[in-house]
């Protein structure tokens, strides 16, 4: 998906021929890898190569690439059976309401992401303030995830 994506959006704006910005989303497990998400890991570092390739193809066009990586966002999908929160806590031996506290507090943050922390995140590389970023993989992760 976010190479047909890229692909679609970087022939657009290079037939445009007026520089553009493309934002791909990976995820904080695409800089570490994670016990039971290896595919998931795999993928999510592809999404940060596939950034990268592209920022250094794309710059001669005026074109900028980054990559958002959430850490733990506090949605439903969270929540959804065979997710998560259920396969972490079921490994770890605890209930959903446990695992999800100590979660928490593995973050500096003290507290899981919210959708708007990654919009925001997301507005930033996309504005005029960011034109001359490209190739880079911005974490939003309240300090989890630090490199």
């Amino acid at each position: 998906g976010a190479f047909l994506f890229a692909r679609e959006a970087a022939r657009q704006l290079v037939a445009q021929g007026s520089g553009g910005r493309i934002v791909t989303i990976s995820s904080q497990a695409g800089k570490t890898g994670m016990p039971l998400l290896a595919a998931y890991s795999a993928a999510k570092f592809a999404v940060i190569g596939l950034t990268q390739s592209l920022a250094v193809e794309l710059g001669p066009q005026g074109i900028t690439v980054n990559a958002v990586c959430p850490g733990t966002i506090d949605t439903p999908l969270l929540e959804v059976k065979g997710g998560v929160i259920e396969v972490f806590s079921s490994v770890a031996g605890r209930t959903a309401e446990d695992y999800r506290a100590r979660l928490a507090k593995q973050i500096p943050m003290r507290r899981f992401g919210l959708p708007d922390d990654v919009a925001n995140a997301v507005s930033y590389p996309v504005s005029p303030r960011a034109s001359f970023i490209t190739g880079e993989a911005l974490n939003v992760t309240g300090g989890q995830e630090v490199h």
